[in-house]
Formats: structure tokens, C-alpha cells, sequence
């Protein structure tokens, strides 16, 4: 009856031992499981970063081959604009050297003379100045001002 007991009791003993050894099964098997679907998840996101740096790295090196194409257009600009400058300098030194185009056209007595020539006007007679309303008006208080100051003069005098 003890050897029955003990082996009930050591029946109980494994039966329990099994118990936490399924439930530690169950444990670990659903934390792989929720591992895994992190994983996917972290596998997506690297995938979707993958691309976006793909699309990254097209969209520079697009704009690199326009920054490049823009600083072709500049140069050949600005070798234009030295050509220009080039030629009106070429061309206004021709012209003044022949010419001498700005010094007889431009200079003040030039002009003057040319304006004579064009227009024979006397000059403006100077402007009379002609008193307005307002001003007589201004000249009255100023003669009734001095008046009353001779008048406390001579009231002071008088005392």
C-alpha cells in the first residue's frame, strides 16, 4: 500500500511536471509566434525603406544632372555676355575714337546751343510777386500787433 501510495504521489509529481512543462511550451511557442509576425512586419518596413531610398537616390541624381545642365547654361551665358560686353566696348570705342559722339551730343553747352537752335525764345522776365488775399490779411495783423505794442509803450510813458 505505500509502494501504491508512493507511486500515486510520484504519479501526481510528474503529472504536475508535465502540466508546467506544456504551459511553458505554450509560452514559448506564442512568443516565437508574435516574434515572427515582428519580424514580417520589420522585413516590410526595410523593404519599404529600401524603395523609398531607391526613389531617393534617383531624385538626386535627377537633380544632380540639372544642376549640371544648369551650370553648362550659366557658363555658356556668361561667355555670351563677355562676347557682348566685348563687342558694344569694341563699338563705343569706334565710335567716341571716330566721333567723338558723347563729348559733342552730351556736353552741357551742346545741348543748350541745340535747344536755342530749336527753340529761339527769350528767356522768362523775372516773376513779379503778386499779393494774395491771405497775405494781406497777414500784413494787417501785423500792423494792428505793432500798434498795440506803440499803444502799451505810450500807456507805460504816460503813467
Amino acid at each position: 500500500m505505500e509502494n501504491c501510495n508512493n507511486l500515486t504521489k510520484f504519479k501526481k509529481y510528474c503529472l504536475d511536471r508535465l502540466d508546467y512543462i506544456y504551459a511553458a511550451w505554450n509560452a514559448l511557442n506564442s512568443y516565437s509566434e508574435k516574434l515572427e509576425v515582428k519580424n514580417k512586419r520589420l522585413e516590410e518596413e526595410r523593404k519599404t525603406w529600401e524603395e523609398g531610398q531607391k526613389i531617393l537616390e534617383e531624385k538626386i541624381k535627377n537633380l544632380e544632372e540639372e544642376n549640371n545642365t544648369l551650370k553648362e547654361e550659366k557658363n555658356l551665358a556668361d561667355k555670351k555676355l563677355e562676347e557682348m560686353t566685348q563687342v558694344f566696348n569694341t563699338f563705343i570705342n569706334q565710335d567716341v575714337k571716330k566721333r567723338n559722339i558723347f563729348e559733342e551730343n552730351e556736353s552741357p553747352e551742346n545741348v543748350s546751343r541745340q535747344s536755342r537752335v530749336l527753340f529761339p525764345v527769350s528767356p522768362l522776365p523775372p516773376r513779379i510777386e503778386e499779393k494774395t488775399i491771405w497775405d494781406e490779411d497777414d500784413d494787417e495783423e501785423v500792423e494792428n500787433l505793432q500798434n498795440e505794442e506803440n499803444l502799451e509803450e505810450n500807456e507805460d510813458d504816460c503813467w
